[in-house]
C-alpha cells in the first residue's frame, strides 16, 4: 500500500476517533454551538461554530507532543510524519483550519499532491521503520 493511501485511510479513522469522542461527550454533556453572524459581500452570513473544531485541534496537538506526530490513525497504517516538534504543532493548527475549508483542502491535495500544512511548511510524511 503506498503513502497516500494510507494517509487517506489514516485520516478516516482519525475522523472516526474525533467524531466518536465528541458525539459521546455531546450527548453527556450537551455541548453548545454559537452562530455568529458577519457581513461579507453586501450580504449577513450564519457561521455556526462547534467545539468539534477544538477536539481536533487537542487530538492532533497532542498526538504531535506525545506521539511525534504520529495519531492513532498513522499508527494503524505504520506512517508517520518527519518534522520537528514545532513544525508539527504548527501543522496541527493549519490542518484544524484546513478542516474549516475541506473541499478547498481536497483540491489543494489533488492539484499539488500534497495537503497545505505539508506544502507550506514543507513536510514530508513516511513509512515507520
Amino acid at each position: 500500500m503506498n503513502i497516500m493511501t494510507k494517509r487517506i485511510l489514516a485520516f478516516f479513522v482519525d475522523n472516526l476517533i474525533v467524531v466518536f469522542i465528541f458525539s459521546l461527550l455531546n450527548s453527556l454533556f450537551n455541548l453548545e454551538y454559537n452562530t455568529y453572524d458577519f457581513e461579507m459581500f453586501n450580504n449577513i452570513w450564519k457561521v455556526k461554530v462547534t467545539p468539534i473544531i477544538l477536539f481536533y485541534l487537542i487530538y492532533f496537538i497532542l498526538s504531535d507532543l506525545l506521539n511525534k506526530g504520529i495519531t492513532l490513525g498513522k499508527f494503524l497504517f505504520r506512517i508517520k510524519v518527519n518534522a520537528s516538534e514545532k513544525k508539527l504543532i504548527k501543522r496541527s493548527i493549519i490542518k484544524t483550519l484546513s478542516y474549516l475549508i475541506l473541499p478547498i483542502t481536497l483540491i489543494f491535495w489533488i492539484v499539488m499532491n500534497k495537503l497545505p500544512q505539508d506544502y507550506f511548511l514543507n513536510i514530508k510524511t513516511e513509512n515507520i521503520k
